[in-house]
């Protein structure tokens, strides 16, 4: 990594990254891959109930689910944003001799 990198928005990176790797469609393993399901099993049960996180689509003439990778890029920065948000809730929690989350149960 260079200087420009840590100029560069996060989202921007992952959607390079990805870019580089898939180009701009992804789909079937690679897909299942990137939205975290632990199997392909789990991600057909969540395309059957609709419980995908990012919108697929069929292309005609191929087989399988593909979705945008700047979708991809989008989705995966919310649950990382996600997280840092609820660790630094719970270092707040903590520094003000509040129980946290985990405490508290």
């Amino acid at each position: 990594m260079n200087q420009a990198d840590f100029d560069v928005p996060m989202e921007v990176m992952i959607e390079r990254q990805l870019l580089h790797r898939y180009g701009p469609l992804i789909g079937n393993d690679d897909l299942c891959q990137a939205l975290g399901y632990p199997s392909k099993d789990a991600f057909r049960q969540a395309l059957a109930r609709k419980h995908v996180p990012v919108p697929v689509f069929d292309i005609e003439n191929r087989r399988g689910k593909f979705a945008l990778v700047a979708d991809v890029a989008k989705w995966l920065l919310v649950q990382r944003s996600r997280a840092v948000n609820a660790e630094m809730s719970g270092s707040l929690q903590s520094a003000a001799g509040q129980p946290t989350t985990e405490e508290a149960q």
